[in-house]
C-alpha cells in the first residue's frame, strides 16, 4: 500500500514539474496506466490527500491548476461515488482555489450543510481565508442577503469569479511584485510613498495558505514569487534581509533567489536548516 502511494505520489509530482506542452497525454501516461488507487475507500483518500497537500504547499507555475483540474477530472465520477460533500470538502478544505475548482467541476455540489461548513470556517480559526466571502456565489442561495459582502457586491460578476480563478491578491503593487516589473515598481513606491516596514494588503482573492498565515513584508513577497529584480532592489535599499526570507525564497523555486541569500550570508531560520527543508 505504502509503495502505491509512493508511485502515484513521485508521478503526480514528475507530471506537475513538467513543462512539456502535452500536459493530457502525458497525464495518461505517467499517473492513471500505472496503478488504481480508487480501490478502497481509504486508500483512495490518502491519495486525495496527497494531491491537497501538494496543492497547498506546490509551486503554482502559469499552467499548475489546469493540471490539478486534469488530475481531479479524470477521478471525478469515483470521488463522488466513493465520498459525501462533507467529506470531499474535509479533504480539500484548506485550499481555497481547488475547492472553487471542485464547486466548477460539480464535484462538491453547493448545498446546506457544505455552506454551514464554509460560514464555521469563516467564524473559527479561519477567519483571515475569508471563505464566506470568496465562495458567497455558491452559498448565498442558503445565506441570503449577507453584509459582508456588500463590499464587493459593487464588483462586476465576471470580474470577481475571474480573480477568485486567479486567487492571487488583486492590488497593483502585489501584481506589479509578481511580474518583476521593476521600473513601474520603483515609481509606484515612491509615488505611494511605501516604506520598509509596509506589509502586504490582504486580499479575500488570495488562496496560498502560506501568504494567508504570514502577513508578508514586501520583500517577503517578492522573494515568494522569485521576482529578483525587485528582491535586489529592495535588498540594495536598506531592506532587512531576514532568516524568515529562506521559506519565502524556497516557495518560489527560484534557484537564484536562494543564490542570493547564500551570497550575502542571511542567517537560517534555524541552525541546520531544518524548517527549510521541511
Amino acid at each position: 500500500c505504502i509503495d502505491q502511494q509512493k508511485k502515484f505520489y513521485e508521478a503526480i509530482m514528475k507530471y506537475l514539474s513538467n513543462n512539456e506542452a502535452e500536459i493530457e497525454s502525458k497525464l495518461s501516461e505517467d499517473i492513471f496506466q500505472q496503478q488504481d488507487i480508487t480501490q478502497g475507500k481509504e486508500g483512495f483518500r490518502t491519495a486525495l490527500i496527497i494531491i491537497s497537500k501538494i496543492t497547498e504547499n506546490y509551486h503554482r507555475s502559469q499552467n499548475f491548476i489546469a493540471k490539478v483540474s486534469n488530475i481531479l477530472l479524470h477521478y471525478s465520477s469515483q470521488i463522488k461515488q466513493t465520498f459525501t460533500n462533507s467529506e470531499i470538502f474535509e479533504i480539500f478544505k484548506k485550499n481555497k482555489r481547488i475547492l472553487l475548482l471542485l464547486f466548477e467541476q460539480k464535484i462538491i455540489i453547493p448545498d446546506e450543510s457544505i455552506s454551514q461548513l464554509i460560514l464555521e470556517k469563516s467564524d473559527t480559526d479561519d477567519k483571515r481565508c475569508n471563505y464566506d466571502i470568496y465562495f458567497y456565489p455558491e452559498i448565498k442561495e442558503y445565506v441570503g442577503e449577507y453584509e459582508k459582502f456588500n463590499e464587493y457586491s459593487k464588483i462586476d460578476q465576471e470580474i470577481f469569479n475571474e480573480k477568485r480563478r486567479i486567487g492571487q491578491n488583486d492590488s497593483h503593487l502585489c501584481e506589479l511584485i509578481r511580474q518583476d516589473s521593476i521600473e513601474n515598481f520603483v515609481i509606484y513606491v515612491n509615488k505611494m510613498n511605501i516604506n520598509q516596514s509596509s506589509k502586504i494588503k490582504p486580499s479575500i482573492f488570495e488562496t496560498n495558505l502560506y501568504l494567508i498565515e504570514n502577513d508578508p513584508s514586501i520583500i517577503e513577497y517578492a522573494a515568494f514569487y522569485g521576482s529578483i529584480q525587485i528582491f535586489q532592489y529592495l535588498a540594495n535599499n536598506n531592506y532587512e534581509l531576514t532568516p524568515s526570507l529562506w521559506h519565502y525564497s524556497i516557495h518560489s523555486n527560484n534557484a537564484e533567489m536562494i543564490q542570493y541569500l547564500e551570497l550575502n550570508n542571511v542567517s537560517s531560520p534555524n541552525e541546520n536548516f531544518e524548517s527549510c527543508l521541511k
